[in-house]
């Protein structure tokens, strides 16, 4: 996450914040 939260996968799991 580079500050969008949407890299890969994790950012589901991790933090959705588009």
């Amino acid at each position: 996450a580079n500050g969008c939260g949407i890299e890969l996968s994790s950012a589901q799991k991790s933090g959705p914040e588009q």
